[in-house]
């Protein structure tokens, strides 16, 4: 895309991954990290032509959320308005949030209550997307002492 100087492309990010998540870490880690790269390369590929963007998408209306979830969550938003969100900013900025309920989360998340707090917080939301460790083996570490 550089080396013909135009293109664009989204790397799918999520709120999950702007702290830690209990019950989902590992999938927050790897939006965290999607968002970091994006930004990145956002950086690095402006004046070249290519557009980068990470779109931190909050709770999304797809069918594995509604099996995970006994209810929507507020702010849920709709797939094409996550994809009209992220083509929007393409181009504009390098990460966007869609949906107004989840840009304000994200700010609160962020900037205004100290990390403790916002770890505590997602984890109440997030706690039904994973079903409950369930004990491993005598003597194993997942086993409690």
């Amino acid at each position: 895309m550089a080396a013909r100087g135009r293109g664009g492309f989204v790397i799918m990010s999520s709120l999950a991954g702007m702290q830690g998540t209990p019950a989902i870490a590992t999938y927050a880690a790897t939006k965290a990290f999607g968002a970091v790269l994006a930004e990145g390369l956002w950086a690095e590929l402006r004046g070249s032509g290519v557009d980068v963007l990470a779109c931190v998408a909050g709770g999304v209306a797809t069918p594995g959320l509604g099996a995970a979830m006994s209810r929507a969550a507020p702010g849920t938003v709709d797939p094409d308005q996550v994809a009209a969100a992220a083509l929007h900013a393409l181009g504009r900025r390098p990460r966007t949030v869609p949906g107004g309920l989840m840009r304000v989360s994200a700010a609160m998340m962020s900037r205004l209550l100290p990390r403790r707090a916002a770890i505590a917080l997602i984890g109440r939301a997030s706690r039904e997307l994973s079903p409950p460790a369930e004990p491993g083996p005598a003597g194993s570490p997942a086993e409690p002492r």
